[in-house]
């Protein structure tokens, strides 16, 4: 029918086409782009703000785009962008941080994004790669202690990641494989023994990797007899032979 059908329409119906179908917004002549028709189509889909002329996208409109998609930001007028329309952008997908100024970003707004999107940690700026954002995309995903300085590595960062996933034992500096950090690898996968520093691999470790890689170990040294006693007198003592 045409962009000729939007004129037959009073305003009610055109929000209702743009309602059931975001993309009649382009189809639509500008000059029947009121705010409310706009509205209504990027509450239907974020991006439909690319369709939106310059006049009727008010702080309403932008709002309600980038809540309903945060890459919708991309057609935010510069002069227009706040605070609170970059946090509602990242609120709604993490990776939306990437599109936010690094003079805008805040600390909240970069813990907002990594626990949405763990691989927003490469946009957040290296003056705000704080303890707490770390921790945050650590416990959102434990891969992300990869990307943690290793200053602000600490004990408890690295904990929680290897409890998660023991293979992020491979991602904790040498001072901090403890023997709680290296029990905690070890408890949640066995296989990953062979991370575990020589000195690290004592018996109780040994009895751990083996309870969870089913008696198969992978280990830097050959254990001793006195290991396979205390693992044999482990595995009597829960079969109560």
């Amino acid at each position: 029918m045409g962009s000729m059908k939007f004129r037959d329409m009073d305003e009610v119906g055109r929000i209702k086409a743009v309602q059931a179908d975001a993309r009649d917004l382009a189809r639509m002549p500008e000059d029947l782009r009121t705010e409310a028709v706009c509205l209504a189509a990027v509450q239907t889909v974020g991006m439909a703000l690319m369709a939106v002329p310059d006049v009727a996208k008010t702080e309403a409109v932008c709002m309600a785009a980038v809540e309903q998609d945060g890459e919708a930001l991309r057609y935010v007028p510069e002069d227009r962008r706040t605070p609170e329309l970059y946090m509602a952008a990242v609120k709604n997908r993490g990776d939306a941080l990437v599109l936010v100024p690094d003079v805008a970003k805040t600390e909240a707004m970069c813990i907002v994004a990594v626990q949405d999107d763990v691989l927003s940690m490469q946009d957040v700026p290296i003056q705000l790669m704080t303890s707490a954002v770390c921790l945050a995309a650590v416990r959102t995903d434990a891969v992300a202690l990869s990307a943690v300085p290793e200053k602000l590595k600490t004990e408890e960062m690295c904990l929680l990641a290897v409890r998660q996933k023991g293979e992020a034992l491979r991602f904790v500096p040498a001072r901090l494989k403890t023997p709680a950090v290296c029990l905690a690898a070890v408890k949640q996968n066995g296989r990953v023994l062979a991370l575990v520093p020589e000195n690290l691999q004592t018996p109780e470790i040994l009895i751990e990797a083996a309870r969870n890689t089913g008696g198969f170990l992978v280990t830097q040294r050959q254990p001793t007899p006195e290991d396979w006693w205390a693992i044999v007198a482990e595995w009597e003592d829960a079969h109560q032979l």
